[in-house]
């Protein structure tokens, strides 16, 4: 279910283009609600890029937090997770310091002497909603 005051957005790539459906200026809170449907439980590595501040939850545990202001990169963040059978949602809590927030999000798997020593996992049905601070 949508919060009150959330905004459905679609974004069919990783990165999150936020100031395309989010026109406030400045700094600002955002939350992404994300539920993914997993075929069974598993082990996943979460990719957050960022270049302000996050916090991270998958299925209401605290995950991940970072606080430092960075250069964009795909790859920022590297963190294990578990997916359980069926719905879980993920929560991502953005920071934007300025006029620019760059956010991505993928789900990888690791695979073993191969050269990024991981794959992503394609899929997994998933229903992304915000919510405005």
């Amino acid at each position: 279910m949508l919060p009150s005051g959330g905004k459905r957005f679609n974004a069919p790539e990783h990165k999150i283009i936020a100031e395309e459906w989010f026109g406030m200026a400045g700094p600002a809170c955002l939350y992404l609600i994300q539920d993914i449907d997993s075929p069974e439980e598993r082990e996943v590595r979460l990719m957050v890029g960022n270049n302000n501040g996050f916090k991270l939850w998958v299925n209401d545990e605290l995950t991940a937090e970072s606080r430092e202001a960075c250069f964009w990169m795909p790859y920022n963040h590297d963190i294990p997770a578990r997916l359980r059978k069926g719905r879980n949602r993920i929560v991502a809590k953005l920071i934007r310091v300025g006029e620019k927030l760059d956010y991505s999000f993928g789900i990888a798997e690791s695979v073993p002497r191969s050269p990024r020593h991981f794959r992503w996992i394609n899929g997994l049905s998933s229903l992304v909603e915000t919510v405005d601070e």
